[in-house]
């Protein structure tokens, strides 16, 4: 049932004329040609195109240091792929890159005696790197078809159904992410100590007697620590009750004193 309702909106959009953001083609902005590493063919001059997917493009083009030429966008096109499904380039949504440095290509082969095989792949890297799939469009709003899939090896085709602008994925900055852990990948990049105003760790660090000069151990302290044992409480006694020890010879001297008078 919910695939019959998929077909029937399908079905609508189509006799409409609208594209799978539903808009129509006519909608969409006409091609500029201010993009500093794109070119256009003449036969694209009055075609339509999603901006996002032109920036996307552009992005590509300048990591990779080449420039591209936009072949085929909808003007020349056929409507209907080899799948039997309605073409992304009839909705205003791919297009076709043939060109590279001004250099057409056969295959793979003939791209690398041509100088421009590492350019394509870093641009392919590139667009996967900002979620599109490799050479599979069913079911993926954004994909980029080349080597190895059927019938293009000779060319590279982009489509971008998303509407949405396309983020790439870039390494994490270790200094940056203090406030908390950070997956990326299989790797846990841990937070960092907070620190306080002078910059000095919050974190609690036993002295280190090779290197701390200003400590010292107070061997007393340290016995006056220790169980006392049963002859020293005895002896300690008249201390606490203030006693003050009998001696007997003092005694004896004044009664020897007291006869002599």
């Amino acid at each position: 049932m919910e695939k019959r309702l998929i077909t029937e909106i399908d079905r609508y959009k189509e006799i409409m004329g609208l594209n799978s953001l539903n808009e129509k083609y006519e909608n969409l902005p006409k091609i500029v040609d201010t993009y500093p590493n794109i070119t256009f063919a003449k036969r694209t001059k009055d075609d339509r195109l999603p901006k996002n997917l032109l920036n996307d493009i552009q992005a590509a083009a300048k990591n990779a240091d080449i420039t591209v030429q936009i072949d085929w966008a909808k003007t020349g096109h056929r409507k209907v792929s080899k799948s039997g499904n309605i073409s992304r380039h009839w909705y205003g949504l791919a297009v076709d890159i043939s060109h590279i440095n001004g250099k057409g290509w056969s295959g793979k082969s003939n791209a690398k005696k041509s100088g421009i095989y590492d350019g394509i792949e870093k641009f392919v890297s590139y667009l996967k790197s900002t979620g599109y799939k490799v050479n599979s469009e069913s079911g993926s709003d954004k994909a980029v078809l080349y080597f190895g899939f059927p019938d293009h090896n000779n060319h590279l085709h982009i489509s971008n159904k998303s509407g949405q602008p396309s983020i790439p994925v870039t390494d994490l900055d270790d200094d940056k992410n203090t406030s908390q852990n950070v997956t990326k990948g299989k790797k846990t990049i841990p937070m960092k100590k907070p620190t306080d105003v002078k910059g000095k760790s919050d974190e609690f660090k036993f002295p280190d007697s090779k290197t701390d000069t200003n400590t010292t151990t107070d061997v007393s302290s340290l016995d006056s620590k220790k169980p006392k044992t049963l002859a020293q409480k005895i002896q300690d006694l008249p201390n606490q009750f203030d006693i003050k020890p009998y001696n007997l010879s003092s005694d004896i001297d004044k009664l020897i004193d007291g006869f002599k008078m």
